[in-house]
């Protein structure tokens, strides 16, 4: 085309870019209609010359609409009068001419300020401009001398489709942008939760009386719309009505994300159960915190794994490797490798689409969708592999920082003078207790704060360990050290000692609800008693204030109604009760068995085939008990020794005395 212009117009000079450009526009923006458009044609292009133009142009057309037919997979008739192959060659022409000025931008770029391509969609466009560039990129691989100029080409490749689709590419490179963690709906919902919660904080000071302009303009923006005026005898009512419809649409919102909240945190744990169960126990007892303290300095940071991962070590070879090597002579050398396109073909296929595991940031679906380029890869990882070396682009890692609290216990002197006075008053006070009575020692959470004050206690143990004179004293020592930390994080301590009290299994939440159930039955009686014609002073009173704040007297006609639903309203509540406990039942039987089935599941089927059941009668007599098992364990035994010791005792003297450990 820009041959026959130069032919037809001499005097004007125009570049071949430009020329497309124009012809482009006109035919975008229907300046001229068809009839017009081939008049137009007809009287520029001679009759005589036309044919031979066609003929001249003919092979190149063909070769071009083949490319395209096989790639876009769309029928294209060539024929000289066709509109449509003109503007399919512009097309063309104007995706190589893209192609060349990403390759040519992408060389020039290094992998750490390359933008970072975006995911598209794979609709039937996307796919089919990925095709047509297909043949595109035979010349520039064909002349590629590694991987990584291969890798450039593809890359370039990848940026051009995203030009040609109109897909965003960010102008920032891979290394400084960073993707937040929170979805784009989320925070866009949580932008609206604030503008509603700064509306209704308006519309409550307009409601109380404030009248400056711009809490009226904000009122009057917030019934745009509705034909509510201000100056109307209703609007305090309109106003309460707003505020609670935004309240509720908070509420849907917060809901919305405490949903997502929820679900993520479930299949995340899920998911790490299945994986890694230890570090799923250790997040729930101990959550993670990010670091809260000034960052570390960059140049530092960046010098100190520098020095790790970038310089070269020479490593002191021992003459052990020298016995490895004499035993692998005998092995026999693995047969050569040979590495096909349909191998570079099967192991793009099995990988996901938008993966980069590499620096280069290149997905796997380019790799998918560029198909010319496996016999390229395939020619070059057989030469890497003969060579036995691999380009800097496939041995470079990204080592990301995340920074930590600092390591500080955040313990100041003078807590550290309380804590020595508490420690050496639980010390006293071990001594001076016998086992039997000492108190239970709770478990404490294994956060920050503790952990620091059981290190702040460690070297304050020195003095008393130090002269410690036996292994009972070291216990007391400790058990005093254990009970110090539990009175300085405020642990609650049973009074009781270990032997007299014990703890109960049900949980005190439960407990509760046990009160209120037995005290709901109780009411239920007494409500039930009224109902019969019970008129006794107590249940008189405990009627009166069953239905105390309802303004329901015992006296109005309707009173038996009353009760009944009273006493619906009392079942309802235990029902429910009794469901949270037995939910807690079920769910707490439910990890017991799951736990004991990974730990000992012989004891687990014996529990289900016979399940423990507790002593229902009255309990042993207490000195009865303490009695019989000090008779077993505390009186001394008198053995009588038969005359098989003293052989045992002859055999044993000729055994070597066993040499004490220190």
């Amino acid at each position: 085309m820009h041959r026959l212009f130069a032919e037809l117009e001499p005097s004007v000079t125009v570049t071949e870019q430009n020329l497309a450009d124009r012809v482009r526009y006109i035919l975008r923006s229907n300046t001229f209609d068809v009839a017009e458009l081939e008049r137009l044609r007809r009287e520029a292009v001679p009759s005589s010359g036309e044919n031979a133009t066609a003929e001249d142009a003919a092979p190149q057309l063909v070769e071009q609409t083949a490319n395209v037919d096989a790639a876009v997979n769309t029928p294209v008739v060539v024929d000289s009068n066709d509109d449509g192959t003109v503007a399919q060659e512009l097309e063309l022409e104007q995706m190589r001419s893209t192609l060349e000025e990403a390759i040519v931008e992408t060389r020039s770029t290094t992998l750490e300020n390359r933008p970072r391509l975006p995911r598209i969609a794979l609709s039937k466009r996307n796919r089919a401009v990925v095709r047509a560039l297909n043949p595109m990129l035979v010349t520039y691989l064909e002349a590629s001398r590694d991987l990584c100029e291969t890798d450039s080409i593809l890359f370039g490749a990848a940026l051009a489709v995203c030009r040609i689709i109109g897909a965003k590419v960010s102008t920032a490179g891979r290394a400084t942008g960073h993707s937040s963690a929170i979805p784009a709906w989320r925070r866009k919902i949580e932008e609206r939760i604030a503008k509603a919660r700064a509306l209704i904080g308006r519309l409550i000071c307009f409601r109380s009386g404030n009248n400056r302009p711009i809490i009226v303009r904000t009122v009057r923006m917030a019934f745009a719309g509705t034909n509510v005026s201000l100056s109307q005898p209703d609007i305090t009512q309109k106003l309460t009505e707003r505020i609670d419809d935004l309240k509720q649409r908070i509420a849907a919102w917060g809901k919305r994300i405490r949903r997502y909240t929820e679900r993520s945190t479930r299949f995340n744990q899920n998911r790490l159960f299945q994986s890694d169960q230890k570090r799923l126990y250790e997040s729930l007892e101990r959550p993670m915190v990010s670091g809260t303290g000034p960052a570390p300095n960059q140049a530092d940071t960046v010098a100190f794994w520098r020095g790790l991962w970038s310089e070269p070590v020479n490593h002191s070879e021992g003459p052990w490797t020298e016995v490895v090597a004499s035993q692998c002579t005998g092995i026999t050398p693995m047969d050569p490798v040979i590495i096909t396109p349909d191998d570079v073909a099967e192991a793009v296929r099995r990988t996901p689409n938008w993966k980069s595991p590499g620096l280069d940031g290149l997905h796997h679906y380019w790799l998918k969708g560029f198909m010319v380029c496996h016999s390229v890869l395939a020619r070059q990882f057989q030469e890497a592999l003969n060579q036995k070396s691999l380009p800097s682009l496939f041995t470079t890692g990204i080592t990301h920082l995340v920074p930590k609290d600092q390591d500080d216990d955040g313990i100041v002197p003078h807590e550290l003078e309380k804590m020595r006075s508490i420690l050496e008053e639980s010390m006293l006070e071990t001594r001076s207790i016998p086992l039997e009575n000492r108190p239970r020692l709770p478990h404490i959470p294994l956060s920050k704060r503790n952990r620091a004050v059981v290190r702040a206690l460690n070297p304050m143990l020195v003095t008393y360990l130090e002269s410690s004179r036996d292994l009972c004293e070291t216990d007391s020592i400790l058990f005093g050290a254990a009970l110090a930390v539990c009175h300085i994080i405020g642990a609650k301590l049973p009074m009781a000692g270990r032997a007299t009290q014990q703890g109960s299994a049900i949980p005190a939440w439960r407990k509760r609800i046990e009160d209120r159930i037995a005290k709901a039955m109780s009411l239920i009686g007494r409500l039930t008693s009224f109902r019969l014609g019970n008129i006794r002073p107590r249940v008189m009173r405990t009627v009166r204030m069953a239905f105390a704040g309802t303004n329901i007297s015992l006296s109005q006609p309707d009173i038996t109604q009353k009760l009944t639903e009273r006493i619906d309203d009392l079942k309802q509540k235990i029902a429910a009760w009794g469901k949270r406990i037995q939910r807690f039942s079920e769910r707490s039987r439910r990890f017991n068995q799951n736990r004991l089935f990974q730990s000992d599941q012989k004891r687990l089927y014996k529990s289900l085939e016979r399940p423990e059941v507790c002593g229902a009668g009255p309990g042993p007599d207490q000195a009865d008990t303490v009695a019989f098992w000090r008779g077993l364990w505390s009186e001394p035994v008198n053995h009588s020794e038969g005359p098989w010791i003293e052989v045992v005792a002859s055999r044993v003297q000729v055994l070597r005395l066993w040499t004490p450990t220190p």
